[in-house]
């Protein structure tokens, strides 16, 4: 079997299994996978709005950590009336979509409303998503997939200066007595270094510009632990 799909085929399958999801559903969406595949059917990955919507709600955590308009005097993210939040999140998100904006970043735990009626950002201003909502399978889908091609692109691309980031640090035998000090210290300074890139990337974002001369570019952090 060509290398490609013995490797990745069978650790797309473990993976699955491994989150505990019933087999033979497993197998009979792989059949008809296989049906599809040998009918020349295209194979086209699934796509949620959801996923296009977190991103505009990570857009306004940043907004809400960046713009002078909601930090206080020490550029820290300040508390917002709720007039003051919608506002904010009207910057990135359509009107008739703002109240559920809300809704689903109280939910998700990514802002907080306080007694006085007002609404803060926890200090990580990460934005979680809820295990059961399915926009979490898209999210490992498009994450996985956005990986793996940095990989290929990487291994055909000669010229090193055109090659994407892909870095990694990684020891065999750490005390696991110290897995909360280094994932303290790993999201600290993770989050600082995606702070920088992130202002980057939005300083030079251009979605006016002609299609064509733009593209869709991506960084993701993550850190592992385990022998997967």
């Amino acid at each position: 079997m060509n290398a490609w799909i013995d490797i990745l085929l069978n650790a797309t399958v473990k993976f699955l299994l491994d989150m505990k999801l019933p087999g033979r559903q497993l197998a009979s969406a792989l059949r008809n996978l296989a049906d599809r595949i040998e009918n020349g059917e295209p194979i086209v990955p699934l796509h949620s709005p959801q996923v296009d919507h977190l991103v505009d709600v990570a857009g306004t955590i940043n907004d809400w950590r960046d713009d002078s308009a909601f930090t206080d005097r020490t550029g820290s993210p300040r508390p917002l009336r709720l007039d003051m939040l919608k506002a904010l999140i009207q910057q990135r998100v359509p009107q008739h979509d703002v109240d559920a904006t809300v809704d689903w970043l109280c939910s998700n735990g990514a802002i907080e409303r306080r007694n006085d009626g007002s609404y803060v950002l926890p200090s990580s201003g990460i934005v979680l998503v809820n295990h059961t909502d399915a926009s979490y399978a898209y999210r490992i889908s498009t994450i996985g997939a956005k990986y793996l091609a940095t990989v290929r692109h990487n291994a055909c691309m000669l010229d090193r200066n055109q090659r994407d980031v892909e870095r990694g640090a990684q020891v065999n035998h750490f005390p696991k007595q110290l897995l909360p000090e280094y994932r303290a210290k790993v999201k600290n300074e993770v989050q600082k270094m995606n702070l920088i890139i992130d202002n980057y990337l939005e300083d030079n974002n251009a979605p006016n510009a002609n299609p064509g001369e733009t593209t869709r570019v991506t960084l993701h952090s993550f850190s592992h632990v385990g022998s997967y």
